[in-house]
């Protein structure tokens, strides 16, 4: 599943196949992810050269020409340079430059692909969070952010407007990082516990962004390896303490954690 990690990886790789490159074509192929009429994505792109990718969060913008093409991979949305084969049947836009062509294929079509004019573009992701990566909260300003809900930690941390960038996979990941139960209460937290937090989120997303091999990411539903230490692993073993795993759902997402390492207890330091 695409979180910050996996789109800023999506941006370096768009980044390499297109940026500087005149777009010759556009072509959609499934309205149902695609915001925008293919005439006027045409009649806004063709022609224009892709000046950078940037990324806010989970969100991609792509500056070309006056305009902006805003991209977000829902659930299982990838951009391919060249995708394979079985890939092609869950295409939904192909954007062909003088050099190349990528594609963005969703097999769940959770995603979204539109195109804005750049202010307007800029002002929807300004309504995120700062982002979890690029610009993080200090331990005081996460901690007067998450005192003003009494939400489960993992609830709160997937607000986008309160930080950008974060879902499931990386707060259940950062919270064991940092021994913090992932539904403990938000407001509970104290300022110790934000340090161990943020330093563990951090921890988190450059472990995701060290297997950074120029290739788009393999996500772990598509049988890919399971990198992280307890996401995934329910009912096998603490890596730190061989505890069995707990787990339970939350808000329809799966929640994973140790009994023993996540005391709710602790978060209150």
């Amino acid at each position: 599943m695409p979180e910050l990690a996996e789109v800023e990886i999506a941006r370096r790789c768009l980044t390499r196949w297109t940026v500087g490159r005149r777009i010759v074509a556009v072509d959609v192929i499934d309205a149902r992810v695609v915001a925008t009429p293919e005439s006027v994505l045409r009649d806004a792109l063709v022609g224009a050269s892709i000046a950078r990718w940037e990324r806010r969060g989970k969100q991609l913008l792509a500056v070309a020409g006056e305009h902006a093409l805003l991209a977000h991979l829902g659930m299982t949305g990838k951009w391919v340079s060249s995708p394979a084969p079985g890939a092609l049947r869950h295409a939904c836009i192909r954007l062909e430059t003088e050099e190349g062509a990528v594609t963005y294929t969703d097999v769940r079509r959770f995603g979204e692909v539109r195109l804005e004019c750049i202010s307007a573009a800029r002002t929807r992701l300004a309504a995120l969070g700062p982002d979890a990566w690029d610009a993080p909260m200090s331990p005081v300003e996460l901690h007067g952010s998450l005192a003003r809900t009494a939400r489960p930690l993992v609830q709160a941390l997937m607000d986008q407007s309160r930080v950008a960038g974060l879902g499931n996979i990386a707060v259940i990941e950062a919270a064991f990082r940092a021994g913090l139960h992932p539904l403990t209460p938000a407001s509970d937290l104290g300022l110790a516990a934000c340090t161990e937090l943020l330093r563990a989120i951090r921890e988190h997303l450059a472990m995701v962004l060290g297997r950074d091999d120029g290739e788009p990411v393999a996500y772990v539903s598509e049988g890919a390896e399971n990198p992280f230490l307890v996401y995934g692993r329910r009912g096998e073993g603490c890596p730190r303490c061989a505890a069995t795993l707990a787990a339970t759902s939350h808000a329809g997402r799966p929640v994973v954690w140790c009994e023993a390492c996540q005391p709710k207890e602790h978060a209150t330091a």
